[in-house]
C-alpha cells in the first residue's frame, strides 16, 4: 500500500486536541516561492489526494484562516478565488501571474 504524503498542515484541533467547537487559526503563510512549489507539485502529480491536500494548503495560506472554515465573509470569498484559481489552472506548468495573483488574494 502507497503511503501519501499530506501537504497542508494539521490544526490545533488534529495535533493539540482542540474541542472542535471552538475556532482556532489555521493560517499558515507562504512566499511566492512556496506557492510555485506548490503549483509545480501539483502538476507534476496526478494523484487526487495530494492535489486536494496541495488545495487545502494555499487556502491555509489565507490570512484570517480558521478552522472550522467559515462559510461567509471575506476569508471565505477568498478561500473560494484561491480554489477557482487552483483547479482552473488544470495543474498546468505555474505562471508569475498565477503565483502573483494568488499570493495577493492570500496577503490582502
Amino acid at each position: 500500500m502507497k503511503i501519501r504524503k499530506k501537504i497542508h498542515l494539521e490544526c490545533k484541533h488534529e495535533n493539540e486536541n482542540v474541542n472542535t467547537t471552538i475556532s482556532v487559526s489555521n493560517h499558515h503563510s507562504l512566499t511566492k516561492r512556496d506557492i510555485y512549489n506548490l503549483l509545480r507539485r501539483a502538476q507534476q502529480t496526478g494523484d487526487y489526494y495530494v492535489r486536494n491536500s496541495i488545495q487545502i494548503r494555499l487556502c491555509q495560506g489565507i490570512r484570517g484562516y480558521v478552522c472550522p472554515r467559515v462559510i461567509t465573509g471575506s476569508v471565505s470569498q477568498k478561500e473560494y478565488e484561491v480554489s477557482k484559481l487552483y483547479l482552473g489552472s488544470n495543474y498546468m506548468v505555474p505562471t508569475r501571474t498565477l503565483v502573483n495573483k494568488l499570493y495577493k488574494i492570500m496577503n490582502f
